[in-house]
Formats: C-alpha cells, structure tokens, sequence
C-alpha cells in the first residue's frame, strides 16, 4: 500500500528510488524476523516466570539488538554503495532513502523483543494487534502527506516515524500488561 499511496501524490521517479530503498531495507531486516521466529519458543517458555526487566529481556536478546546495531550503522554509513550495487547505477539516488530508513535496524528488533516475545508469548496478543493497527492507520495519514512534501525521502520519514509510534505503543502496552497482572495477582491473594 505505501507504494500505491506515494504514486497517487507523487512521481514514479520518487516511488522508484522508495520501492529499491525499502527492498533493500526489508531483505536486511528479515534477519531479524528469522531470528525471532526461531527464539519464541524460548520466549514463551520463559514468560511463565515474573516480568523481566526490559534491560534484561534486551539481554536475553542482544543477538537481535546486536545485529540491528550492525544494520544501522551499514545501511547509514554506505546506503549509496548499496544501492549502486544491489539496485544499479540508475536508482542510485535510492541512497537518501535507505539512509532515512536506516533507524529501522534499530527500531525493530526493539519491537519485536517488546511486542512478540514480551506481549505474545505471554498471551497479549491483542495489546500487540492494537499497537501495530494504530501504526497501519498512522501510516495511511503520514506517507500521503509526507510523501507529496518530500518525495521518496518523505515516504521513508513516514516509516520511521510510524515505527516509532509502534515501538512506543508496545512500551506502553507491555507497562499495561505487567500492571494489569500485578493487579490480578494482588486481587486474588
């Protein structure tokens, strides 16, 4: 959807140099979702036990941490040489996008340590379907609007601002989680 939205506001040129960028940045990032695929049968295992900390559960998950730190610091450091390789000598200019699009490696895995491993495999996959929800519909008011004033640089502002929202609504969804099973917990006692 967020090519079609940036082709009705602007040129084809623009959704170009965004699609190459966000190919590249998915490819890079589908690592991480790997990785989490394959630790979230440890994460359930281990959500029967007391909240950790979130600096503990970031521990317990600093594969993911670590490899989204070396994708951030590639994708900002050398989004040009990227994308002359992976893309060609034509979409080049794809290189301002993966650079604005670089956070991400640092916003997801973040994401999905709070929202897959700390809200689902305890049971709260509601919590974790209404952050994502909110930042669809974020999404669908931000890359139109952004990406008429900026081109493919806007579409890629959008998205990180849009997982930013995310990432902070699972903040809050996990802080709401943990309360809400202190207050069942004490309820009972």
């Amino acid at each position: 959807s967020n090519l079609i939205l940036l082709g009705a506001v602007t040129g084809v040129d623009q959704v170009g140099y965004f699609a190459g960028a966000d190919k590249i940045r998915v490819a890079a990032l589908g690592l991480i979702a790997v990785l989490t695929s394959a630790l979230f049968a440890t994460a359930v295992r281990s959500s029967e036990s007391a909240w950790p900390t979130l600096i503990g559960e970031i521990r317990r998950y600093w594969v993911q941490v670590a490899l989204g730190v070396v994708l951030f610091l590639i994708l900002f450091t050398f989004p040009d040489v990227i994308c002359r390789i992976v893309l060609g000598p034509a979409l080049a200019h794809a290189g301002n996008s993966l650079r604005i699009l670089s956070p991400l490696g640092l916003l997801i895995p973040l994401s999905h340590i709070v929202g897959v491993h700390g809200l689902v495999a305890r049971g709260y996959s509601k919590l974790f379907a209404k952050a994502v929800l909110m930042g669809g519909l974020t999404n669908l008011l931000l890359m139109p609007l952004f990406g008429h004033r900026y081109g493919a640089e806007g579409a890629s502002m959008a998205i990180v601002i849009v997982e930013g929202i995310v990432l902070t609504s699972l903040f809050i969804a996990r802080a709401r989680a943990k309360q809400d099973e202190r207050n069942t917990i004490a309820g009972s006692a």
